[in-house]
């Protein structure tokens, strides 16, 4: 976290951070933190008409008090670290504790997700998690579980949907 941290804060110091992604979210965050829940100016709807992202409007709490686009990719990365925590849940029923760290590790070393870290913001990303956590609880046979995971994954991103779909 710490290391893509000081990746992205030397990206957004030198004029880097240009994808319009990290921007936008910026201004989004902004204007949800000040009570104009998805309000941004890019388009004269919503966000929520470029995309369904309900959870993001939690990442508004944090950023009211560390108003940086550095905040959102801070909680991109702690998405990340929990999506690795629950992947090695996941994978330790059925391996080696030795093997459930090695995808654990592998997830964050991969350069995709390291390139999702580094390269602007994805609120994709907070969806991993719960989507790991679903999949340890379909695995456990607790569908009230299950479910509670899958709703939380659908409020991070509409198109997870799709990965949802995959448990059928």
């Amino acid at each position: 976290t710490a290391w893509v941290l000081v990746l992205a804060a030397a990206k957004v110091q030198a004029g880097a951070a240009n994808a319009l992604d990290l921007g936008i979210y910026t201004q989004v965050a902004w204007n949800t933190a000040h009570g104009h829940l998805f309000a941004f100016t890019l388009h004269p709807h919503l966000y929520l008409g470029d995309h369904m992202e309900l959870l993001f409007a939690l990442a508004a709490i944090p950023f009211r008090f560390f108003p940086s686009p550095l905040t959102l990719v801070a909680l991109q990365c702690v998405a990340a670290v929990g999506a690795a925590f629950a992947l090695f849940g996941f994978a330790r029923r059925a391996l080696p504790t030795t093997a459930a760290f090695g995808f654990s590790a592998l997830l964050l070393l991969n350069p995709f997700t390291l390139n999702a870290l580094t390269f602007e913001f994805h609120a994709v990303l907070f969806g991993l998690p719960f989507a790991f956590l679903a999949a340890s609880a379909y695995q456990d046979k607790r569908l009230n579980t299950f479910w509670l995971w899958a709703g939380l994954m659908l409020l991070a991103r509409e198109d997870l949907a799709l990965l949802l779909a995959g448990f059928a």
